[in-house]
């Protein structure tokens, strides 16, 4: 396999998802910076009316949305590669299997991280109004300082950014798994770095991603990144400092006998 032209399509396809995920997740922060009744909090109240205001299911409506249309629509390009030299795979197959294991991926793993980027908002808030009052202000002056703080999309669009990049690489890699397991051979998967300045490298980085580049494993083992067993490149069951921002993907190619046969499941 050409990995480095298997990378440049990646790429193509990586910021198209994250694109589309930002736009998924953007919204959701308007819709929190306008749910508060910023006019009504008082002193004794601005805590728990933000964490009341706020909306734990718009973002788990968002997380879902960007796994399941990421995943399909990565999985879906996988397949088709894969029938390039196996005509076995079908989208039905793909897509039923999919949908059964985005649920339980999503119980696994979203819903932590929904929880924690809801709280983390709520907090920043709180301590934003928090630190104004110290600072002197009334509950009524700190609130309008703040409201227009986080009613301005910088104030939240590196996290979108951030969550963006690290759900859409994690659903796609997660996509691509699923669409080898419906291919009717047995299947291996290849780690592609993203093989630039930003590529996590040891050392400095606890975790080196450059030296995972042309690693392969069967389908259904895992990949050793520098001590931790990850599916793929953003498997969640990995450490932030393992997945977060990670830009890698996985290539899902036939394994082939002694013979260099294909292999029948």
């Amino acid at each position: 396999m050409n990995r480095a032209a298997y990378r440049i399509k990646w790429e193509r396809y990586r910021r198209g998802y994250e694109n589309k995920a930002i736009r998924v997740l953007m919204p959701v922060y308007d819709d929190w910076s306008t749910s508060i009744s910023w006019e009504n909090l008082t002193e004794t109240n601005y805590e728990a009316q933000i964490n009341l205001s706020v909306s734990n299911q718009l973002m788990s409506d968002a997380y879902m949305k960007i796994y399941r249309e990421t995943g399909i629509a990565h999985g879906s390009r996988v397949g088709k590669s894969i029938n390039t030299q196996l005509k076995n795979f079908t989208l039905f197959n793909f897509t039923t299997l999919f949908e059964k294991k985005i649920i339980a991926f999503f119980v696994k793993y979203g819903i932590n991280r929904v929880n924690t980027v809801t709280d983390n908002y709520k907090q920043s808030i709180v301590d934003l109004l928090k630190t104004r009052i110290e600072d002197g202000l009334t509950i009524v002056e700190a609130a309008k300082a703040v409201q227009k703080i986080v009613g301005k999309q910088r104030f939240y669009r590196w996290q979108a950014l951030r969550i963006a990049r690290t759900e859409t690489t994690a659903a796609a890699n997660f996509g691509a798994v699923q669409a080898g397991d419906v291919s009717g051979y047995v299947m291996e998967k290849e780690w592609i770095s993203a093989l630039d300045n930003r590529t996590r490298t040891t050392p400095p980085d606890r975790y080196d991603h450059r030296n995972m580049d042309g690693k392969r494993v069967g389908l259904n083992e895992k990949f050793n990144v520098s001590g931790e067993q990850l599916e793929y490149p953003g498997d969640p069951i990995g450490s932030s400092g393992n997945v977060i921002n990670c830009r890698c993907s996985v290539a899902v190619v036939p394994a082939r006998d002694s013979n260099g046969d294909l292999i029948p499941l």
